[in-house]
């Protein structure tokens, strides 16, 4: 039945939560693996792309290319942003020196 879990007899005296926690392992492996050959397949397209360029493309292409490119790129995660706590009371006191400073 399952290569970690055993055969039926041990699947059958499985508790439920084991089971599904079980379950949810398999599930985020294949997502997990299902990302990284969509991102093969993009980093492979880019580098087809920009290793070989094509001489002439005719609008059909251009556009079919285009899809493909944002199809790609829609379904790889974005980029963690970085998130800032600003200090305004800091800020201002720096910029008080400065101004001391530039008299």
């Amino acid at each position: 039945m399952s290569p970690v879990l055993g055969g039926r007899s041990e699947v059958l005296k499985l508790t439920l939560l084991e089971a599904l926690g079980h379950m949810c392992i398999l599930k985020d492996e294949d997502e997990a693996k299902e990302m990284r050959e969509h991102g093969d397949r993009y980093f492979s397209f880019m580098s087809l792309l920009y290793g070989h360029p094509p001489e002439k493309l005719n609008k059909d292409m251009q556009k079919g290319q285009k899809e493909f490119f944002e199809e790609l790129r829609s379904k790889l995660p974005a980029p963690p942003t970085p998130k800032f706590d600003w200090d305004f009371s800091l800020i201002q006191q720096h910029t008080k020196e400065q101004m001391k400073g530039a008299k």
